[in-house]
């Protein structure tokens, strides 16, 4: 539904925001520790992702124009995000069977 009433160029830069949100969804829900170095990381990520989405028209972001289906898709990402730091609990701890190869 939300696909239905936002654009292309709307949910391809909210998307892009998913590690950035994860990280910070992790650090207050479940107290996560964040770096000052891998925040930068974040942030440099979370900058650079939008900006390829936007083509590096500076214009095309600022005009960026919320609506309510942004919104909807906006709050699936953040659930997403929710999901996907909560996630690391559920992992067990085993070691591969088969060797790992490298080209």
């Amino acid at each position: 539904m939300a696909l239905q009433t936002s654009t292309a160029l709307n949910t391809g830069t909210l998307y892009t925001l998913v590690p950035f949100i994860t990280a910070i969804v992790s650090v207050f829900l479940f107290k996560e520790k964040l770096s000052i170095q891998m925040l930068g990381v974040y942030l440099v990520g979370a900058v650079g992702t939008c900006w390829v989405v936007v083509e590096g028209d500076l214009e095309t972001l600022l005009r960026l124009n919320l609506n309510k289906g942004d919104i909807l898709f906006c709050s699936g990402v953040c659930l997403w995000c929710a999901f996907l730091s909560r996630g690391k609990f559920f992992i067990v701890e085993k070691k591969p069977s088969l060797p790992c190869f490298v080209l």
